[in-house]
């Protein structure tokens, strides 16, 4: 019976959580280059391949990634709020290929966003994800 309660507080907290608008995901991401601090594989951290790695989001579109190997991209975010989920592709660098996905803008904050990989194999689930994407403005 307890499992069965604490179930239910969970899934009501989690449903309650307040995600960030579009809105606000665009505007602080398109100030500033963004370092990975954190990058979350399968479970494995593949930080290290990505530590030198810098993102510059226009207000346009384009992203591009300030590192040895200059990759351009484009993004976007979904209109919806509940939650927001940030559209990445790149085209001309296979090592980037790893970030081109859907990611839900988990945490934002003028300094800080966190993303996680949206699982749309199981549904819309982004709770369980294990991948993992956490960028701090440089």
């Amino acid at each position: 019976m307890k499992i069965v309660l604490y179930l239910v507080v969970l899934v009501s907290l989690l449903a309650c959580a307040k995600h960030p608008s579009p809105k606000r995901v665009t505007a602080k991401l398109t100030t500033g280059t963004w370092l990975m601090t954190e990058f979350i594989d399968n479970e494995v951290s593949i930080l290290d391949r990505y530590e030198d790695v810098a993102l510059q989001f226009s207000s346009e579109g384009s992203v591009l990634s300030t590192s040895d190997s200059s990759a351009t991209g484009k993004w976007s975010v979904s209109n919806d709020k509940n939650p927001t989920i940030l559209y990445l592709t790149f085209s001309n660098v296979d090592s980037m290929h790893v970030l081109a996905d859907d990611w839900v803008v988990y945490k934002l904050t003028k300094s800080e966003c966190t993303l996680k990989r949206l699982q749309v194999e199981e549904g819309f689930n982004y709770g369980a994800s294990m991948d993992r994407l956490t960028l701090v403005k440089k």
